[in-house]
């Protein structure tokens, strides 16, 4: 049990915890935690030891961990972006008798995952042409909105993360700049694409065009997860949606994936992401449906002279829900790499 390597995909609403073997790219086991029921990540932490202890048959010390964070991280340490949680390195390695502990971002631990991918892990939005030696990005909603970009170095792929969900948010319609100002108004001041593209971000969307149509509410808003509800009523509803809050739901879910779609090109313009563009996070695969597919590809080719650049790039949506967790066992098990500087600041607390 001394031998194993523990990875973690920890975002603002899950912690997705697992072990490897050295030489697998698949977890020997693997456990969700609502981040709700914790006060912090290391009784996280010290459930899944416990857990994973019963289901072995003997205490897991891990040789090496990564831990894929909503957050920024430098030197070791890292404040989740959507949590009160601080995790440092040298401290869980200390309290769990850890091997090395890696802390990244989420989206740097996702990139890294890519690769693992089979066939039916993945599908494609856009088939474009994928080109060697280039970036790819690979983005997604969820609780926030991540970002990372992988650079081709040889035969592997160095990872750069960074908080490119706050960027600020760009409407390209009179709708979305309606959504823009209110979204101003709400959060006194400037709004990030986070703002709109996530599952808070879903909300407000939804929050937006019951105001803007003197609704003072409905019960979608009620729903212990209104998110969830309002994404699951529009696709129910099919390609003709029936009923007041179905269409309101639809239109929602339109333009949220028209906005996030905008967002992508956005990014695939600056990295001239040839390599691919990925969409990854929670709620990307759950909501790309045909309809709501074609809503995404018309934002994302929607670049006036440049509309024939971004056509010819592959956009691929990530339909596994463990990318995160696949990507932070390779970089625990060493068979992916991010910034040589970002891997020293990391490492050097432990």
């Amino acid at each position: 049990m001394d031998r194993l390597l523990l990875g973690v995909d920890l975002g603002g609403t899950k912690g997705l915890l697992g072990l490897f073997e050295a030489d697998a790219t698949r977890p020997l086991l693997q456990l969700r935690y609502a981040c709700a029921d914790f006060d912090g990540f290391e009784p996280m932490l010290a459930r899944f030891l416990d857990d994973a202890a019963a289901r072995l048959g003997g205490a897991v010390r891990p040789l090496a961990a990564c831990i894929g964070l909503a957050g920024p991280v430098a030197a070791g340490r890292a404040r989740m972006t959507n949590l009160p949680w601080t995790l440092e390195a040298g401290p869980l390695r200390r309290r769990f008798g850890l091997g090395p502990v890696r802390l990244v971002n989420d989206f740097v631990a996702a990139a890294a995952g890519v690769d693992a991918l089979g066939p039916g892990e993945i599908r494609t939005l856009q088939p474009g042409q994928a080109q060697a030696g280039v970036p790819r990005v690979i983005f997604g909603p969820g609780t926030g909105l991540g970002v990372a970009t992988m650079f081709p170095v040889g035969r592997r792929w160095r990872i750069a993360g960074g908080e490119g969900g706050h960027v600020g948010l760009a409407p390209r319609s009179e709708t979305e700049l309606e959504f823009w100002r209110w979204l101003h108004r709400l959060h006194e001041g400037r709004v990030s694409a986070e703002r709109a593209l996530s599952g808070p971000g879903l909300i407000s969307l939804y929050r937006f065009l019951l105001e803007r149509d003197r609704i003072d509410a409905d019960a979608l808003l009620d729903a212990d997860d209104p998110a969830a509800a309002i994404s699951s009523t529009a696709l129910a509803a099919g390609a003709d949606p029936r009923g007041a809050v179905a269409l309101r739901a639809a239109a929602a879910l339109d333009l949220f994936a028209s906005m996030l779609g905008a967002f992508a090109g956005d990014l695939a313009l600056l990295l001239l992401a040839r390599g691919g563009v990925y969409v990854g996070g929670g709620i990307a695969p759950r909501v790309l449906d045909p309809r709501r597919s074609a809503c995404f590809l018309e934002g994302f080719l929607d670049k006036g002279r440049h509309t024939g650049l971004l056509a010819g790039m592959p956009v691929r949506l990530v339909t596994e829900p463990a990318l995160g967790l696949l990507g932070a066992g390779a970089i625990a098990a060493g068979r992916a790499s991010v910034p040589v500087a970002r891997r020293r600041r990391e490492a050097a607390p432990i």
